[in-house]
C-alpha cells in the first residue's frame, strides 16, 4: 500500500482564528484542482474540498467547552480581586483583635471568633457565586456530597 501525502505550507494570511472556528482560506485553484474529477468521474483526493473563505470547524474545538474556558478565565479574574478584597478584611478583623488586647481579651477573643466565623460565612456565599454562580447558601457542598467533582446520570452509569 502507498500513501501519498501532500504538504501544504500556510502563512499568517492563509490562517485566522475568529473564536473557536478555524478559518482556512484556500486558495481558489487549489480548490478547483482538487474538485476536479478524475479518469473515474470522482473528485481526486478522498478528502472533503471546501470552497475558497468556507469556515472548517476544528475537530478538536468543542463550543461548549470553549465557552467554559472562558467562563472559567472570567471566574478566575473575578475570584483574584475577590481574594485581595477578603485579605484586607482579614488583616482588618486581625487588626482588631491586637487593638483590643490579643487573645488574652477574652472580649477581643469572642469578638474576633464571631468576625471570623461571620467573615467565613459570607467567603462561602460570595465565592460560590462567582465560580458556580449559584447563590444558594451550601449548594456547592450539596452537589459534592451527592454527585462528587462530576455529576454523572442514571443513564451513564448503566
Amino acid at each position: 500500500i502507498s500513501i501519498a501525502t501532500t504538504a501544504i505550507a500556510y502563512t499568517s494570511a492563509d490562517l485566522e482564528a475568529p473564536g473557536s472556528k478555524l478559518v482556512l482560506r484556500w486558495p481558489v485553484a487549489q480548490c478547483e484542482e482538487a474538485a476536479r474529477p478524475d479518469a473515474t468521474g470522482q473528485p481526486s483526493g478522498d478528502e472533503e474540498v471546501k470552497a475558497a473563505g468556507d469556515v472548517i470547524q476544528d475537530p478538536f474545538v468543542y463550543p461548549e467547552l470553549t465557552a467554559g474556558i472562558e467562563q472559567r478565565a472570567h471566574a478566575q479574574y473575578l475570584l483574584l480581586g475577590y481574594m485581595e478584597r477578603a485579605r484586607r478584611e482579614v488583616k482588618k478583623i486581625y487588626d482588631t483583635l491586637e487593638a483590643g488586647g490579643g487573645m488574652e481579651n477574652m472580649s477581643a477573643k469572642l469578638r474576633f471568633t464571631r468576625d471570623m466565623q461571620a467573615f467565613e460565612i459570607q467567603v462561602d456565599k460570595d465565592t460560590q457565586l462567582i465560580l458556580y454562580g449559584v447563590k444558594r447558601p451550601g449548594a456547592r457542598n450539596a452537589y459534592l456530597d451527592r454527585y462528587g467533582c462530576t455529576k454523572w446520570t442514571p443513564e451513564a452509569l448503566e
